[in-house]
């Protein structure tokens, strides 16, 4: 038993004695994995610090670079107009690329730059004009302060793509914003007087410590917009065409009644939505110009008003008996003989775009039409609806006949995205005695109630 105990102890010495031998190679190999993780970890510290530092000096040399370059532009002296149209088209590929890698706060400095040397000035020469369409304004800030704002009166910043774009403490009179991208828009302590906001796209803006007076919004998005206290409207904004849905306002944390304000108000709400859902006033007037034939009835032709289709000649305009107490017209548009014939026209619709992509648009379509002679005759009038890129959504004969003249209606809904719509008065017979005609052709919107 001793000489068992003895062996095992003989055995715990050489195992200790192993330990300690190979303890200072564990320990060495522990804190040079430690030593050189610290290494590697402070070298990559050090290698972003070096990026970081290159970065801000190609950006430095990117900015210094862009001003030598336009201010040596900007010296030299055009000596034609087309000399002076190339300037610009340079000044404008060196603002592009440059904002493709400047920062925010530099991109300020650069506008400022511009606004200042007169080039994005709304009341100059529009030949003399910086185009920066399609150039990127997210998240630049524009700053003056208290008792010095930042005077950007007539800037033109028209057709820019701006999310989070900031002014505060600014003086915004005459500027242009039309056909802009600048969903969460936050302007405040700032004078807005006569700046146009034509068709932007701005939902979830804020607007606090704001005049606002005489300015244009119309066909713009401002859905989910927030007025937060101090919103002063004293009238002759607007709002035609403009989309206000869920919009609000809160004066000392207290929910304010927009739909209220702006219905009592003297502001333009004409096809508008607004923050409640509702169309309260819609355009109902006739669309069509000349759609009674009377201009230039004389002549037998409307110029510039009823347009040729293809290679197909236009109806005739002329005053021709017609014993009918339902129409009092002397003068139609008339289709005879064996022939095809058209003449169109196109009706823009774009100030009825929230309406009609509400999906809440419908037209009402009303003329005096009919055949007097032939039995293969035929008078229609044919609708074709048109987008933004005229890609044709549809086309079909809205009303059609082979009858006697009469008053014939029709109505139908608009389909969403609808910009343009042609109308096309088309007459074919193979009868050489054919006689049609249609007269007192008006075309309205109104909205569809809904289910």
């Amino acid at each position: 038993m001793a000489k068992t105990s003895f062996i095992k102890k003989i055995q715990w010495m050489g195992i200790s004695k192993l330990i300690l031998i190979a303890l200072p190679s564990i320990v060495f190999g522990i804190l040079t994995v430690i030593i050189t993780l610290r290494q590697n970890s402070f070298q990559e510290f050090i290698r972003k610090q070096d990026r970081e530092e290159h970065h801000r000096e190609n950006l430095r040399l990117t900015y210094q670079n862009y001003i030598n370059d336009i201010s040596n532009v900007l010296f030299e002296k055009a000596s034609n107009s087309t000399d002076h149209h190339r300037r610009l088209l340079e000044i404008r590929a060196k603002t592009l690329y440059a904002f493709s890698l400047l920062d925010p706060s530099k991109k300020s400095n650069i506008i400022l730059y511009l606004y200042e040397t007169r080039l994005l000035r709304s009341d100059s020469n529009p030949n003399e004009r910086l185009d920066l369409t399609g150039i990127d304004l997210s998240n630049v800030i524009f700053n003056g302060s208290f008792g010095r704002p930042l005077n950007l009166s007539y800037i033109s910043l028209a057709n820019i793509k701006a999310t989070n774009l900031v002014f505060q403490w600014c003086q915004l009179t005459n500027a242009i914003l039309d056909n802009s991208y600048m969903p969460s828009l936050a302007i405040s302590n700032t004078a807005l007087t006569n700046t146009s906001f034509k068709r932007v796209y701005a939902p979830f803006s804020r607007m606090h410590n704001v005049l606002s007076h005489r300015n244009n919004f119309s066909g713009s998005n401002l859905s989910r917009m927030h007025y937060i206290s101090n919103v002063y409207i004293p009238g002759t904004v607007d709002f035609t065409n403009t989309d206000l849905l869920n919009s609000y306002v809160t004066f000392d944390d207290k929910y304010v009644d927009l739909n209220k304000h702006i219905i009592d108000s003297s502001i333009t709400i004409l096809n508008a939505r607004l923050p409640n859902g509702v169309f309260l006033q819609i355009d109902s007037s006739d669309l069509v110009i000349d759609g009674h034939a009377q201009q230039n009835c004389q002549s037998n032709r409307s110029e510039n008003i009823w347009l040729s289709s293809g290679s197909l000649s236009t109806l005739e305009i002329s005053s021709i008996p017609v014993n009918s107490s339902l129409n009092s017209s002397s003068c139609y548009f008339i289709g005879q003989s064996a022939n095809e014939a058209s003449s169109m026209q196109t009706i823009d619709l774009q100030k009825f775009s929230t309406l009609i992509d509400s999906d809440l648009a419908w037209y009402n379509l009303s003329c005096f039409i009919g055949c007097l002679q032939g039995n293969n005759s035929n008078i229609s009038v044919l609708l074709n609806f048109f987008s933004d890129f005229a890609i044709p959504h549809q086309q079909y004969a809205a009303i059609s006949t082979k009858t006697a003249p009469c008053i014939i209606a029709d109505h139908d809904t608009i389909p969403k995205l609808t910009r343009f719509v042609h109308l096309d008065l088309h007459y074919y017979s193979t009868d050489k005695n054919g006689l049609c005609l249609v007269d007192s052709i008006e075309f309205r919107i109104f909205q569809a109630k809904k289910s």
